[in-house]
């Protein structure tokens, strides 16, 4: 998948296959959590955002979190079975090439088969 339409189908697609209930809410785009503290109208504390990261040697993960939570990146890397040195926080333009999401529209969920997905315990 490399256009976020067709990420946008796929990740519906999925929640429609499995009868989960969902409403899509349409706003203004949100790159920092700021931007989404003044573009939602709920509390961002209810906001899930996902930072993606690079495995260097290869694969990618999305870690899922809460508002203004913050990755701990010594955690998420022994998650994932690598030491803290492997684990990257992906550029803006890497994101696109390479998972196909934009800035401030990467979902928690794996666009391919070398992703893997992190979800905080407050998630």
């Amino acid at each position: 998948m490399s256009n976020p339409q067709d990420l946008y189908n796929t990740i519906v697609g999925l929640l429609e296959s499995s009868g989960v209930p969902y409403t899509i809410h349409e706003h203004a785009p949100s790159i920092t959590i700021q931007d989404a503290d003044a573009n939602l109208w709920f509390p961002v504390e209810r906001l899930v955002k996902t930072i993606a990261f690079r495995i260097r040697g290869g694969g990618y993960v999305l870690a899922a979190l809460c508002g203004y939570s913050q990755v701990d990146y010594k955690k998420l890397a022994a998650v994932v079975g690598v030491n803290r040195t492997k684990l990257m926080r992906m550029a803006p333009e890497e994101i696109e090439a390479e998972l196909g999401y934009m800035l401030g529209g990467v979902a928690p969920f794996a666009p391919n088969d070398r992703a893997r997905v992190v979800l905080d315990a407050g998630v």
